[in-house]
């Protein structure tokens, strides 16, 4: 059994970027979601509304579909090819950081293996989790499977990583770098440096889109500057944080974009547990 650090919400709230009254949105994390498959665009606008609901100053997705526009301050580029139009946009400037894979459909493997040669602090979720890129992550990106997701990375039964979870997450940072959050209760962060467990959150956010909002966090903490082990620890118990804000009002009915209404009060939580702490 591999050993866990249990980090409290004081040393997480810690974690969190502190914004000076000076600051402009160019200063708060550039954050690009790539996602949106026809008939999955729902998960790339949750990923993009957790992403500026967690501090990102600017959020654009890029897709080939027309991707509902969940708030007016989300930027949609939909594109007719979406791997060509990213070279483009690479070419005229790179973002903070990347948010890979939620509901992006079979092009999601070389997609994600073109982003993760660009070295941009990078979040791969959904259709990006795929054995093919089995030792392609990089210091600055983060995984987040789900245990079926972790199953299929590892070849195993979606049980054997249910049954040991430390382990699983273990053996997916060892086999594809970065840094792995594998999604549950309670959820497992493991970097080259060691392993933590979070714990919290609600059963109501059993719900879809829960997890492409997550990623959408990390992606605006890794944008903020935090590196992929912090972002991973702080995004993974802010974002519980505001499911136990959300369950609270709406129990087992929340859905994700309650989640999302809920990140700055939980952010406002963990600070002020860090203050006290």
């Amino acid at each position: 059994q591999a050993l866990a650090l249990r980090p409290t919400d004081a040393e997480v709230g810690a974690l969190l970027p502190v914004r000076f009254p000076d600051a402009h949105k160019g200063m708060a994390g550039r954050v690009w979601v790539i996602g949106g498959h026809p008939g999955m665009t729902g998960a790339a606008a949750l990923a993009g509304l957790g992403a500026l609901r967690s501090g990102a100053g600017l959020v654009t997705i890029h897709s080939e579909a027309e991707v509902p526009l969940v708030t007016p301050e989300l930027m949609v580029r939909r594109h007719a090819d979406l791997g060509q139009a990213l070279e483009e946009a690479r070419r005229t400037g790179l973002p903070d950081a990347l948010c890979v894979g939620m509901g992006l459909g079979p092009q999601a493997t070389a997609l994600a293996r073109r982003v993760l040669t660009w070295n941009v602090p990078t979040v791969l979720d959904a259709d990006a989790l795929q054995p093919e890129l089995a030792g392609s992550g990089h210091a600055a990106c983060v995984w987040t499977p789900h245990p079926g997701e972790a199953a299929r990375l590892l070849g195993a039964q979606t049980q054997e990583v249910t049954r040991d979870p430390l382990t699983a997450a273990r053996t997916l940072q060892e086999r594809f770098g970065g840094t792995v959050v594998l999604k549950g209760g309670p959820s497992v962060i493991a970097h080259a440096n060691g392993l933590s467990v979070s714990r919290g959150g609600h059963p109501g956010m059993a719900s879809a889109g829960m997890g492409d909002t997550l990623s959408g966090v990390i992606a605006a903490l890794l944008g903020q500057g935090l590196a992929a082990p912090q972002a991973a620890r702080a995004g993974v118990r802010l974002h519980a944080r505001a499911g136990e804000r959300a369950g609270a009002r709406h129990s087992d009915g929340l859905i994700a974009t309650d989640v999302s209404g809920e990140l700055g009060a939980a952010w406002l939580d963990l600070r002020a547990a860090a203050l006290e702490g």
